[in-house]
């Protein structure tokens, strides 16, 4: 049995995981809050503009979603298997976490830039938005996929197919926004915009989840290849 000092550990993560997954997904709080009459399915960014009803709540949950999946890195550190691979999918996790809360500090004054708003210096935020969105979906994407290739041949087996499909998710839903995003209706790109932010926010839940799990020093060495039988001489 393990300790009550384990469960509390084990706690926390798991805690952690499900206030970043909530966070990230805080198009669900726009749901809430909006008013009838507000397009439902409109581009995030679109609700997070400055002067949008609610964007300073929204861009909050951006910002806490951040130090949240920053908070989550030691844990998932730790159950991790031991070596140099796993500082990669917790570098993606923190490369994320800052990204993310600076998109968050750092709106797109300009969601539509036909209509000509922001000027120079909004032109300027807009593209450093743009640039730290980019970043915040490609640490994302890729954080799964290390996460599947470190525990491939270590530690229980549920978690790189867990990661595997989590990672395979974010990429369909991906490929799903980027085909929407070329529609003239702006409703689909809406809406796998939030598949994908719904499916990232899945994965956060699940990187609390392997946080969760006891530390890497029970976990077993690499299985090494079995050596071949020699031929008849």
């Amino acid at each position: 049995m393990s300790s009550p000092g384990g469960r509390a550990r084990a706690a926390i993560p798991l805690v952690l995981g499900v206030l970043a997954a909530v966070t990230y997904s805080d198009y669900l709080v726009d749901l809430v809050l909006q008013p009838e009459g507000v397009d439902q399915l409109a581009i995030i960014s679109h609700l997070e503009a400055p002067g949008a009803p609610y964007a300073e709540v929204l861009r909050a949950f951006d910002v806490a979603a951040g130090v949240l999946a920053i908070a989550l890195a030691p844990f998932f550190l730790r159950a991790l298997p031991r070596g140099w691979g796993r500082w990669v999918p917790v570098g993606l996790l923190v490369v994320f976490g800052l990204s993310g809360a600076l998109t968050g500090l750092i709106p797109d004054p300009c969601p539509d830039p036909a209509s000509g708003c922001g000027g120079a210096p909004g032109a300027t935020q807009r593209s450093v938005h743009i640039l730290l969105s980019g970043v915040t979906d490609i640490s994302l994407l890729l954080c799964p996929l290390a996460v599947t290739l470190v525990t491939w041949r270590r530690g229980p087996r549920w978690v790189p197919v867990a990661s595997g499909l989590a990672f395979g998710l974010i990429v369909a839903a991906s490929v799903l926004y980027r085909w929407h995003s070329t529609l003239d209706p702006s409703w689909p790109t809406g809406l796998s915009q939030r598949l994908v932010v719904s499916s990232s926010s899945v994965w956060l839940l699940l990187v609390g989840v392997i946080g969760a799990r006891p530390t890497t020093d029970a976990d077993p060495p690499p299985r090494a290849p079995r050596p071949r039988r020699a031929g008849p001489g």
